[in-house]
């Protein structure tokens, strides 16, 4: 099962990169919060969460980040290639306005970008991966806002 089929129930805020030649994904992402499968959010949540995307990005300039290495993520059978990110003061602020709607299962929220299946990419890795858009994924439809100061 690919990686974002699994996930086509769910809901997330999440920052969209400049470029991503590097990943497999149709629309490769740094998840802010995961907010959980739909049929288990209340009514209402979608136009509340892409109120706070919207704020979020209104409220953010593009933001950089340092990529720390490729890790594997993922259970056995659904396993995935990603850079791991170095989480800075902005990203953490910006974890932090949306992070109500965590329903992440992990603990510890570790920034990372989705490169693809396992051991497929042989390139060198970026050095930095920059964002400059926030969207709110409802199963397969994305609303997307660009964040102030990004160049169209």
């Amino acid at each position: 099962m690919a990686d974002e089929d699994r996930f086509s129930g769910s809901a997330m805020i999440a920052l969209l990169p400049t470029h991503a030649e590097w990943s497999s994904l149709k629309v490769p992402h740094l998840t802010l919060v995961y907010a959980g499968e739909i049929e288990d959010l209340p009514s209402g949540a979608f136009n509340a969460m892409a109120k706070d995307a919207c704020s979020l990005a209104m409220l953010s300039s593009p933001i950089t980040l340092r990529v720390d290495r490729i890790e594997v993520f993922g259970k056995e059978d659904e396993q995935v290639d990603v850079f791991t990110l170095v989480a800075n003061d902005e990203l953490r602020s910006m974890r932090n306005f949306v992070e109500n709607w965590n329903a992440s299962e992990y603990d510890e929220y570790r920034p990372h970008v989705t490169i693809g299946p396992p051991g497929r990419f042989i390139d060198e890795p970026p050095r930095v991966i920059t964002f400059d858009r926030v969207t709110c994924a409802w199963g397969d439809s994305y609303i997307t806002f660009r964040m102030k100061n990004a160049i169209n």
